[in-house]
């Protein structure tokens, strides 16, 4: 059994199953943890702004995330973000035809929170998952997943 990630004969059959499934879960933590924490920064800010109703909406740039594209994904229509943070005045939102798609450009739109869902923002932004659980996570799938790849050989030949 090749202990050594160099060899050519280890990275098939079942070990890249596996090393695969580990890739994939590392990929998946990633962008949990960026989705949550932008858009957690992104619900704290108009919350510590005071943005409560559509006098005191800002837009993205005033919030600081006119360049956030997982917070302007988050707040396309239909998507559950929307039910929260309310577009202040739609009838400025431009559409854009990019493919077969229209979205919007969120130029000018203004985003507030009303105060009767303000608990409900929080809840979403609460951030009970801290940055330094990333490197942990990702370290423990990799030693989980060459720990896998050790002992399945042993386990097949068993059958």
């Amino acid at each position: 059994m090749p202990l050594y990630l160099t060899s050519a004969t280890y990275f098939t059959g079942s070990n890249l199953v596996i090393w695969s499934v580990c890739i994939g879960i590392c990929v998946a933590i990633c962008a949990y943890f960026v989705q949550k924490h932008s858009i957690g920064g992104f619900i704290n800010r108009l919350l510590s702004e005071e943005c409560s109703d559509a006098e005191s909406a800002k837009s993205l740039e005033d919030l600081g995330f006119g360049r956030n594209f997982i917070v302007k994904l988050a707040l396309f229509d239909n998507k559950p973000l929307r039910n929260t943070v309310i577009l202040a005045d739609s009838s400025n939102l431009k559409k854009v035809k990019r493919g077969i798609f229209a979205s919007p450009t969120f130029a000018n739109a203004r985003f507030y929170i009303p105060v009767d869902k303000s608990e409900k923002a929080k809840a979403l932004c609460n951030h009970s998952i801290k940055w330094y659980l990333l490197p942990i996570l990702i370290i423990v799938s990799i030693f989980v997943a060459y720990i896998a790849t050790l002992i399945l050989p042993i386990v097949m030949s068993m059958l």
